[in-house]
């Protein structure tokens, strides 16, 4: 059943205990500030006495599940010395990557479904969730080393605790894009399916996880105690994102507006 309050951003519909989120990505394929207000509120604590919840968040655009940050106005924003701004936007950014990693403490589950390319942000988005189910065709990537930059919204948090630390590294250095069956052999993505059986695998995970209910809650609470990643740590590394981004040289800059052009193409010729 779909949400009467939803827009043409973001739309949300419930199947009983399963929410599934698409980012309709209207405009642009990045996260806008308007999107991140509606995903700060689908995740959001919404336990109910109907027990564990599972929150699936996915794209309605062919090929892309989301390109990162909005590089358009964090072009505006640096050359405006505007930093108040952008630590908002920055902000924003790491309040759904927090609400995303702790919904065991609400009973719920958060499950990605990447069905295209997720880069920078995006990556860092479907990171922060308990399940990253991809189809085979998708494509991963930090590029933010291209302009000099790095990623601030998650990723050093979540892949410290899930890869050793020279694979890390180079994951940030090379900029490199990862193929879905890459990540998921590293032990970053939960389950690789073919192009076009994501939905279903989706759902076929939840039906086993709410046939063993009690042992699927006890076991995302135990991840969440033995590898938590408090607020103060996404905002640490966040604060020092939006200092380092104001560091960044004119030809750092012109980069980014060539990558904001790529972003366009990739959104609307739907190529990964």
């Amino acid at each position: 059943m779909m949400d009467s309050d939803a827009n043409l951003e973001f739309i949300v519909e419930k199947e009983q205990a399963v929410h599934w989120g698409t980012m309709l990505l209207p405009t642009a394929p990045c996260f806008t500030q308007s999107l991140l207000e509606q995903l700060s509120s689908f995740f959001a604590d919404s336990t109910d006495a109907s027990g564990a919840t599972f929150k699936v968040l996915r794209s309605g655009k062919a090929n892309v599940f989301n390109l990162g940050g909005d590089l358009a106005q964090f072009i505006t924003l640096i050359e405006q010395q505007d930093e108040s701004a952008l630590r908002v936007y920055a902000h924003q950014c790491i309040d759904v990557v927090y609400k995303m990693l702790h919904g065991a403490e609400h009973n719920t589950t958060s499950i990605a479904l990447v069905q295209g390319s997720a880069f920078g942000g995006g990556m860092e988005c479907a990171l922060a969730a308990d399940v990253v189910i991809a189809e085979a065709h998708a494509e991963f990537s930090l590029p933010e080393v291209n302009f000099n930059l790095y990623p601030g919204m998650g990723a050093f948090s979540i892949l410290h605790r899930q890869v050793p630390q020279r694979t890390l590294y180079d994951m940030v250095i090379s900029g490199k894009r990862y193929t879905a069956a890459q990540l998921h052999a590293l032990g970053v993505i939960d389950l690789v399916v073919e192009r076009g059986a994501g939905e279903q695998a989706v759902k076929n995970w939840i039906k086993r996880a709410q046939t063993k209910s009690q042992a699927h809650a006890a076991l995302q609470q135990y991840k969440l105690m033995q590898n938590p990643i408090a607020s103060g740590e996404l905002t640490e590394v966040v604060n020092k994102w939006v200092s380092a981004a104001f560091d960044l040289t004119v030809r750092d800059l012109g980069i980014m507006k060539r990558l904001v052009r790529a972003q366009q193409h990739a959104y609307y010729s739907g190529a990964t």
